[in-house]
């Protein structure tokens, strides 16, 4: 088992700058996802550690011992591909044992290793049989084993569900935590679903253009986005945003006013008059017939309705922004209505227009001069 330290990493390739000012620790056993849009660098940091892209700048430690000099096949780590990169005309135990052999390891031991790691993933049962012959997810449990028996110090996985169907992406998403949790592995994950990320990580690294935008739990990453490009990427639906201003006790957009609740009244008092973005998720905007009575409700026709079975949501425009609020899908709320939407601003957040960072509360200067 293994830490990670990323010190001032840079990736470049002639003119093009893919991964900049990279600065993370990745702590033993932990289960790290990398998550951003194509092409925003989480490949090809993967790619550095396993060391398959050189480092244009900066130092990898894997423990204690800087690799950038050291080659791929002596870095002890494991990766997991997109296309699972089996042999069709090897068997699964020919698959799994192929790594082992290139090594020279005695066909006892790699018996041992294959019937351990077949046994972990469910798979005993599929040893003789071929490639084609297997689904998409005893494929990917194949290239699991093939990773595991090499007992690597740090598992790397780039986008390893992508192939599958949305059925089997659940089970698997639960396996591979599951096979985690068993191993104690450090495990670093790479992909651009952001459920995937919120549901299988300890931590998770958002990226954007080659730059690190946040790092945190879930939770953390969920309820308190550093900035826009995080609040927007992560969730489902995305947080919703206003542009407005902002005045003695409330934020005006349009013909809109929300009062706000006295705790946001006390940390936004430097802000007073000037334009601020306004983020908020679509759960924290209810329709229920108590909200109606609260002060920071507004009425507004809801464009459409869309129903997802357990949950449902209202898609609305205010003041020029479509809005999104989670609504109880048992509710008969149809198009067209125009209806008394109760904003929770407490767990509301602000956004500098210029630079599109979250306000905190350590942050008490003008915006206009951020």
């Amino acid at each position: 088992m293994a830490s990670l330290k990323f010190e001032d990493i840079e990736k470049n390739y002639d003119d093009l700058t893919v991964v900049k000012d990279l600065n993370l620790e990745i702590n033993d056993e932990e289960f790290i996802v990398f998550v951003g849009p194509s092409g925003c660098g989480k490949s090809t940091t993967l790619r550095i550690i396993a060391g398959l892209e050189e480092i244009s700048k900066g130092n990898l430690y894997i423990g204690d011992k800087s690799v950038n000099q050291v080659e791929p096949k002596d870095r002890n780590v494991s990766m997991v591909f997109q296309n699972y990169a089996l042999f069709p005309h090897l068997n699964v135990y020919d698959n799994i044992a192929f790594g082992l052999r290139a090594r020279k390891v005695p066909e006892k031991e790699i018996k041992e290793l294959v019937t351990n790691a077949a046994g972990i993933l469910g798979i005993k049962n599929l040893l003789a049989r071929k490639p084609k012959e297997l689904s998409g997810g005893q494929q990917q449990r194949v290239a699991l084993g093939r990773s595991i028996v090499r007992k690597p110090e740090v598992f790397l996985m780039d986008e390893p569900l992508s192939n599958l169907d949305a059925n089997l992406k659940v089970q698997m998403r639960s396996e591979i935590t599951k096979l985690h949790k068993e191993l104690k592995t450090t495990t670093i994950y790479v992909t651009h679903d952001q459920i995937e990320a919120m549901t299988m990580a300890d931590r998770i690294v958002i990226m954007k253009d080659g730059v690190i935008q946040q790092v945190g739990t879930p939770k953390e990453v969920y309820n308190y986005p550093n900035n826009v490009f995080v609040g927007k990427f992560i969730g489902q639906p995305a947080m919703n945003f206003i542009n407005g201003i902002l005045k003695e006790d409330a934020f005006i957009f349009g013909e809109y006013m929300l009062p706000l609740p006295i705790q946001q009244i006390d940390f936004l008092r430097n802000y007073i008059g000037q334009e601020l973005i306004l983020g908020i998720r679509p759960e924290d905007i209810h329709y229920e017939g108590d909200y109606s009575l609260q002060k920071s409700s507004l009425n507004i026709k809801v464009d459409k309705v869309e129903l997802l079975g357990s949950e449902a949501y209202a898609y609305m425009n205010v003041a020029g922004e479509e809005i999104i609020s989670r609504i109880n899908p048992r509710l008969d709320i149809k198009s067209q209505q125009n209806l008394n939407f109760y904003f929770d601003l407490e767990w509301a957040h602000f956004f500098n227009p210029k630079s599109k960072n979250r306000l905190r509360k350590t942050e008490l200067k003008n915006v206009v001069n951020q």
